[in-house]
This record gives structure tokens, sequence and C-alpha cells, in this order.
């Protein structure tokens, strides 16, 4: 069955981007079942935990969550919130359940912006999922692809074709020889000049179809990468604090 799996951020004004907005360093990731959500907190925290961790109290509060289990490493912070569904009548998470869209988790916060990836099984749906967002938010679309084979569990997990699908045979080859040149070595064994004139084309030309290739591989990835793109630094409270924890509830 044909779908549309497409990868997107958007901002608007719910409590939780807000708070990306004045904390962009840290990176919120979220697996959610409506009903109970983890979330896990990593990077950028140092000086600004206490006051991050207050604020991000709040925030929970103001959508209608209680906060279940509170576990904190020496990387991250995880919760797990449970909602009562009532208090906070607008999510994006209605949106795309309205328009039978299929939500890919994690869905990540970070720099102000809350990144998602989407299973849309008709190209109405998709539209009106969209036309919906833009209502409310800045949405910017980073990456779409049409499966018109192959099942949904193709697409739920990180494959070749995922990363590597979109690429024409040019920009595949882009990639082939560059790699084999020794151009994305450390330190770079060639330049894009180099290559193009191994295979005879002009360089131009080549760096065109290295550009798009790369381009496509990293936005396929992107949502993968805001994962993993900043250091932990939540802090493990002091057994010397008396200090309760910001985030008891």
């Amino acid at each position: 069955m044909a779908h549309f799996d497409v990868g997107f951020k958007l901002r608007h004004d719910c409590p939780f981007n807000v708070l990306s907005r004045e904390f962009p360093s840290v990176v919120m990731a979220w697996w959610t079942n409506y009903d109970q959500d983890v979330l896990e907190v990593s990077g950028g925290m140092s000086d600004a935990n206490e006051t991050y961790q207050r604020k991000l109290q709040s925030a929970i509060r103001a959508m209608g969550g209680s906060i279940v289990r509170r576990t904190v490493t020496s990387s991250t912070l995880q919760l797990v919130i449970s909602w009562d569904g009532k208090k906070y009548e607008y999510s994006t998470s209605r949106v795309f359940m309205k328009h039978g869209c299929l939500v890919l988790q994690p869905t990540i916060h970070t720099e102000g912006w809350e990144w998602y990836r989407v299973v849309a099984f008709s190209e109405k749906d998709l539209k009106d999922m969209f036309k919906e967002l833009d209502g409310t938010s800045e949405v910017e679309v980073m990456s779409k692809k049409t499966v018109g084979e192959g099942t949904v569990r193709d697409t739920l997990v990180i494959t070749t074709s995922s990363l590597l699908g979109g690429l024409t045979s040019n920009q595949a080859e882009a990639l082939v020889l560059a790699l084999d040149s020794g151009y994305y070595r450390v330190p770079k064994k060639a330049t894009t000049e180099d290559v193009a004139a191994r295979v005879g084309v002009p360089r131009t030309t080549y760096d065109e179809h290295l550009r798009k290739a790369e381009s496509k591989v990293m936005q396929s990835v992107a949502p993968y990468v805001q994962l993993m793109a900043r250091k932990p630094t939540l802090r493990r409270p002091s057994q010397a604090d008396p200090r309760p924890s910001v985030l008891a509830d």
C-alpha cells in the first residue's frame, strides 16, 4: 500500500515549545501512548539546571500532566508523565490523529523547534494535516518521500532504502567516488576538483550531485542526529545538597 513518509519541524506557542526556545541547547525526546509519556531530557543544562527543571514542571502542569516517576543519571533526566487529556485542548498529536497520520517516535524538542516524522496514507490527509498546522504553527518540511511499494513496517525502521532510497544514480555515484577518493577523510585526501577530474566531468557538475546527495542523506538522519548532537550536562543532585528536588511531584 502506498504511503507518504514526511519529516518536518514546527514551532508554536505550546508550553514545551516556549521552553525549548528559552533553553535552545536542551534536547527533549518524547515517547508517548497519549495517556502516559516517557520524556528524556539531556544537554545544555549546567548552571540553568534548577531553573529549567522548575519551568519544565510548570509546563507539564499547564498541559494537564503529572509526574509519575523521575530518574536522574549522570547524562539524562527521565520522567514518566501521566495526562488527564482535558486541560489543554489543542495539541499537534490530536491534529495528526484527526487526519489519520501515524507519528513515528520519538518526537524531539530542541532549539525552539519540534521535530516530527509521520506516515500519511493519502495525499489528501497529508495536505489537510499541514493546512491545519499552518493555522497555528510555523512549519518547515525537511523531507518527503512516497513509498509506492512495501509495507509500513519497512518505514518504521532505519533501512538502507530509508537513508539512500531518494538518491539518483548520479548522486549515489558522487557519494561513492567521494568516499573512495578520501574526500571524507581527516585530513582530506582529495578535493571535489580532484574527484571530478578523475572521472572527467566539470567540477560544478560533480559538486551539484554531491551536495544534493549529502543533503538527502542528512535530512533522512536529522531526527536521529538531534538525539545525539549535544553533550549531556545534566547533573546528578549532590547528596550534600539538602534542598528538595524541584521536580518532586
